[in-house]
C-alpha cells in the first residue's frame, strides 16, 4: 500500500524537486541544528548521496529527503524501547522537519506550491487508504507476536458489529500475497478452538464440543458475520 502510495504521488513530487528556497527564507531552515546533522547524514550516505549530487541544499529535493530523515529520526528517538531512547531530541527533530516543510511548501515564504499539493494528497492517501489497512486486521497481524495472537487478529473473540468487511478485505489481500500461509492461519486457528471446546467440557465429556465450538467461532451475529467473510 505504502509503494502504491508513494507511486501515485511521485510525478507530484519530480515536479516540485527542481524549486530553489531563496536563501533569506532558507536561513531559519539551514540554521536548525538538526537539520545540519541530518543533511550530512544525506551527503555522506554512499548509496543516497548520488541521487542528490549537484543540487544545493535549498531545493525541495534536498530539504523533502532530510526532512524524512528528521521525521523518522525523531520517531526512532521517541521510542522507548530504542537503546538511544531520546524524547528531547525526538521532539525537536520533528519540531524542526515541520516547520522546514511549512516554509517549503509555502509560495509565500519562497516555497512550492506543486510540494505543498504533493504533501497534501500523500497526506490524503495515507488517512483514506493505509490507515484503514494498518489500523485494521492486515496490521494487526502484521503487529502479531505468535500465531495465536495472529489467527485471533483475522478472528477475533469479541469482534466488532459491520467488521466483516475489513475482515474480508483482510483475508483477500493476505490471500493474494500468500494464500497457502493464510489459509493454514484461518485452520490453526479454527482447529485450536475446536480443541478447546472439546477439552474444556463439563466432567470432561464431549457431547456438547460442537455446541461450545459453535458459540466460540459464531455463536452470536458479530462472530458468524466475520466467520463467513473469511470463508
Amino acid at each position: 500500500v505504502r509503494q502504491g502510495i508513494n507511486a501515485q504521488t511521485r510525478q507530484l513530487y519530480k515536479a516540485a524537486e527542481p524549486h530553489v528556497i531563496p536563501d533569506a527564507e532558507f536561513a531559519p531552515i539551514a540554521a536548525d541544528p538538526r537539520f545540519q546533522a541530518a543533511l550530512a547524514r544525506l551527503r555522506d550516505n554512499p548509496e543516497l548521496a548520488p541521487d542528490y549530487a549537484g543540487m544545493p541544499d535549498s531545493s525541495i529535493a534536498v530539504v523533502d529527503a532530510v526532512t524524512k530523515d528528521m521525521a523518522a529520526r525523531g520517531e526512532a528517538l521517541a521510542n522507548a524501547a530504542n537503546p538511544l531512547y531520546g524524547p528531547e531530541l525526538a521532539g525537536k527533530s520533528a519540531t524542526g522537519a515541520h516547520k522546514a516543510r511549512d516554509i517549503a511548501r509555502d509560495p509565500t515564504r519562497g516555497g512550492s506550491a506543486a510540494y505543498d499539493t504533493a504533501l497534501k494528497e500523500q497526506q490524503r492517501l495515507r488517512r483514506d487508504v493505509l490507515e484503514p489497512v494498518s489500523e485494521g486486521p492486515v496490521g494487526r497481524v502484521a503487529r502479531a507476536t505468535d500465531t495465536a495472537s495472529a489467527g485471533n487478529a483475522l478472528l477475533p473473540q469479541n469482534p466488532l458489529s459491520g467488521s466483516g468487511a475489513e475482515t474480508a478485505d483482510a483475508v483477500a489481500r493476505m490471500a493474494a500475497k500468500d494464500a497457502e500461509t493464510t489459509t493454514a492461519l484461518v485452520r490453526q486457528n479454527l482447529a485450536d478452538r475446536y480443541s478447546r471446546a472439546s477439552t474444556e467440557t463439563q466432567e470432561g465429556v464431549r457431547e456438547f464440543a460442537g455446541a461450545k465450538f459453535h458459540k466460540e467461532v459464531a455463536g452470536n451475529p458479530e462472530r458468524d458475520e466475520v466467520l463467513e467473510a473469511v470463508f
